[in-house]
C-alpha cells in the first residue's frame, strides 16, 4: 500500500493500524461461522485421506459438543492440547511405530494380543512381559514410554468409552 500510494505517510494510516484492522475484519467474518469452519476443514481432511473418519453433534446453541473419543498418534504436544481444550474426551494414542519389528509377524501377533487380545489388565501384564521379553525390549525407552500409557491403546484396559469398534492401530 506504501509503494501503490508513494510513501508511508500517503496511505493515512500505520502498519499497526492496518493490521488492527485487519484482525478486527477477519474475526468479524468468522464469528458465529467458527463451528462451520471447524466442519469445513475436517471434511477437506478426509477428502484427502480415506482413514480420516468424524462425525459431529451440535448442541442447542449451534456449538460442537466436546468430542467423546479423540484418536492421535503419540504426539505429546498433540495429547496436551487435547486434554487442555477438551478436558472431558477419551483421548487414545495411535500405536504406528516400530522399526525393524514391524516386519517381524510373531512380534505382530505378539503386539496385537497386548493391543486387542486381552480382556483383563493381569493377562495384559502377562502378554506384555513375554513381549518385552521374548524380543529383548526391556531396555527400550520407547516401549518404557508406551507401557506408561496403555491404558490409552490398549483394548482390554480402556473399556470405559465408546469408540465403535475402532482399535488405536486402526
Amino acid at each position: 500500500m506504501c509503494h501503490e500510494a508513494g510513501g508511508e505517510e500517503a496511505v493515512g494510516h500505520s502498519i499497526k493500524d492496518h493490521l488492527n484492522f485487519v484482525t478486527r475484519k477477519k474475526m468479524k467474518e468468522i464469528e458465529g461461522g467458527d463451528v462451520q469452519n471447524v466442519i469445513d476443514n475436517l471434511y477437506n481432511l478426509q477428502s484427502g485421506d480415506p482413514d480420516v473418519f468424524f462425525r459431529f453433534r451440535l448442541k442447542e446453541n449451534g456449538k460442537l459438543e466436546t468430542p467423546v473419543s479423540v484418536f492421535t498418534d503419540q504426539d505429546q504436544a498433540m495429547s496436551n492440547a487435547i486434554m487442555k481444550i477438551m478436558p472431558l474426551a477419551s483421548h487414545t494414542n495411535v500405536v504406528s511405530r516400530f522399526g525393524a519389528l514391524k516386519r517381524d509377524t510373531t512380534f505382530k501377533d505378539a503386539f496385537n494380543h497386548c493391543l486387542s487380545g486381552c480382556v483383563s489388565e493381569e493377562e495384559f501384564e502377562r502378554c506384555w512381559e513375554k513381549m518385552i521379553t521374548t524380543y529383548n525390549l526391556g531396555n527400550s525407552k520407547w516401549f518404557k514410554r508406551l507401557y506408561k500409557i496403555k491404558d490409552k491403546w490398549c483394548t482390554g484396559l480402556s473399556k470405559d468409552f465408546f469408540s465403535s469398534r475402532i482399535l488405536s492401530s486402526q
